[in-house]
């Protein structure tokens, strides 16, 4: 009886406030997936505010393809194509934060067994430097 009673209840929410209400996902039901092309063998991903627009964009490490992707969030629920950087050896996660002072969320990434972290500064303008690798101890 429980997906009666869901689909009762939707039924209910759609004639009280709309069809639309829960055709478009504003509360009850999804929008249809939207896929975005990023580098090989995506692995992980990072929610952060890369530009200051108050809109979180996406940041995807590529394990494959040795890369991680930037997708900045066009600020009505879509994102705009991938930017890809280098970062050496496999990428295996990726976080933001502003690690020089600037108000900038710059991007530090764990690479898979090649005992260093790599960071990405970023230039302020949506894009990042080239990266720069820094020694960890036991492959972070």
């Amino acid at each position: 009886m429980p997906s009666r009673l869901f689909v009762t209840y939707v039924a209910i929410v759609a004639l009280v406030i709309g069809p639309e209400f829960v055709a478009r996902g504003q509360g009850i039901c999804f929008d249809p997936a939207a896929n975005y092309a990023t580098g090989n063998g995506s692995y992980s991903v990072h929610a952060v505010d890369l530009d200051g627009d108050h809109d979180a964009d996406l940041v995807v490490a590529n394990m494959d393809g040795s890369s991680i992707s930037v997708l900045m969030n066009n600020g009505n629920g879509t994102f705009g194509p991938a930017t890809d950087y280098a970062s050496a050896t496999q990428p295996l996660s990726v976080c933001a934060a502003d690690l020089d002072g600037d108000g900038d969320q710059d991007l530090a990434v764990a690479k898979y067994g090649s005992n260093n972290v790599g960071i990405l500064m970023n230039n302020g303008n949506e894009t990042f430097a080239a990266v720069v690798n820094y020694p960890a101890a036991g492959g972070p």
